[in-house]
């Protein structure tokens, strides 16, 4: 019986977390899909899904991470020095 409180209590606080979140994507596909939400300033989560997966089957989105790090990094080596 205590061990059934402990799964109830840890699904209603994995529940809450990720209500908020999903709600807001959720409300962001919607958004955009009927025209709410500038498509330049704002595209819908699936279409930027859609562009994130092109660029790591492609390649590029490994490459421009890793110039990425190197830039955080050196930023980092200069402002420690």
């Amino acid at each position: 019986m205590h061990r059934l409180k402990i799964v109830k209590s840890v699904l209603s606080r994995v529940v809450l977390t990720l209500s908020l979140p999903v709600f807001l994507l959720v409300f962001w596909e919607v958004g955009s899909l009927y025209g709410c939400f500038n498509a330049f300033l704002l595209p819908a989560p699936s279409k930027i899904w859609v562009a994130g997966f092109d660029l790591f089957a492609k390649g590029d989105l490994q490459e421009h991470l890793l110039v990425l790090l190197l830039q955080v990094l050196s930023g980092f080596a200069i402002s420690a020095s």
